[in-house]
């Protein structure tokens, strides 16, 4: 067994802010702004979500990259971090509630090239902006359904390989990660989550706190 890996989000962990968000606010249509406000109030499955949150936008993929890579900040301390990992030879792997393509944009402008990156994907075609799931039909029966990327699957994979597996998150679609994961570092709602529903985790604020946490990873 190999001895540790590291598995993280990214949309508001790795950065800033969040991809989707910030495009839906930018260049969405009202029912594609709804979407995101009703799968943030848990009115409606993620899945659903996903689907319709770019309900009627346009935008060409070539403005989606520059979108992004203009306003998409990464989050302080993380290429540190990254290369600390990588420095001491601990592979981190990127598993995403959101999409591949705005991951490999921002990682690409940051130098960052990690282990694997997990998610689901953007296709921007004439009809529209069209989502593939990474995992088409996990079996799931969670509050609000599965997500596109079951990150509790990555988890239960690593173990297998690993003697330990830590997860770093911050929302909604990071829960089922942090109930398998052998270590949990949360922030924001993750963190709320685990102090509700009693899961060990230790909170950060910033990639700086992981590095003096984590210390010689």
């Amino acid at each position: 067994m190999k001895h540790t890996i590291i598995l993280i989000d990214f949309d508001g962990t790795i950065t800033q802010q969040d991809s989707n968000v910030i495009v839906s606010r930018h260049y969405g249509t009202p029912p594609s702004k709804a979407m995101y406000e009703k799968v943030h109030s848990g009115k409606i499955p993620i899945r659903e979500s996903m689907g319709g949150g770019f309900t009627g936008v346009k935008l060409s993929e070539h403005e989606y990259t520059e979108f992004i890579r203009q306003a998409v900040e990464i989050a302080p301390g993380f290429p540190e971090f990254f290369r600390q990992a990588e420095s001491n030879n601990i592979p981190l792997a990127v598993v995403s509630g959101g999409y591949m393509n705005p991951i490999r944009i921002v990682l690409d402008r940051e130098g960052i090239t990690p282990a694997a990156i997990y998610a689901n994907r953007l296709e921007f075609t004439p009809e529209g902006i069209k989502k593939q799931f990474y995992h088409q039909a996990p079996n799931c029966d969670k509050d609000y359904g599965p997500c596109g990327n079951c990150k509790a699957s990555h988890v239960k994979h690593y173990k297998e390989q690993y003697d330990r597996v830590i997860f770093i998150g911050d929302g909604f679609t990071d829960r089922c990660g942090a109930l398998h994961a052998d270590e949990v570092y949360a922030k924001d709602w993750l963190a709320d989550y685990c102090r509700e529903h009693g899961l060990p985790f230790t909170e950060f604020n910033d990639f700086y706190d992981l590095m003096h946490i984590l210390g010689d990873v």
